[in-house]
């Protein structure tokens, strides 16, 4: 009795740790000094995209994290340059909130976000 009562919790557990919804945040800030003309993301099998994102601002997008990969952003510019990045890694378990930074020429992960929680 004591072994199918661990073996049924043990897969219990395994259960629910696979069908948990986690949901992870990608933040992006705009601080190009343009407007983003065209913003898309694909993470986790998710599309994301938003139109005229003035600069200093920043769009925010929710996505089911249970799923690992890197994650794409892609950006054009109102000057009409445009850049397409492979950026990030989704990790399921692991806290999945990024903020993105949108510079004038570049798309970086924001630094100051990623602390050790000492």
């Amino acid at each position: 009795m004591g072994k199918k009562l661990i073996s049924s919790t043990a897969c219990l557990l395994i259960l629910v740790a696979c069908e948990s919804d986690q949901v992870g945040t990608i933040k992006v800030k705009n601080d190009s000094g343009h407007v983003v003309q065209s913003l898309k993301v694909d993470v986790c099998d998710s599309q994301f995209e938003k139109y005229e994102l003035p600069n200093q601002s920043q769009v925010e997008f929710k996505y089911d994290a249970n799923c690992e990969g890197h994650y794409t952003i892609a950006v054009e510019w109102d000057k009409g340059a445009f850049l397409n990045k492979k950026l990030g890694y989704v990790t399921p378990h692991i806290d999945s909130n990024q903020t993105i930074v949108v510079g004038p020429h570049s798309i970086s992960i924001d630094e100051t976000k990623l602390t050790d929680n000492q």
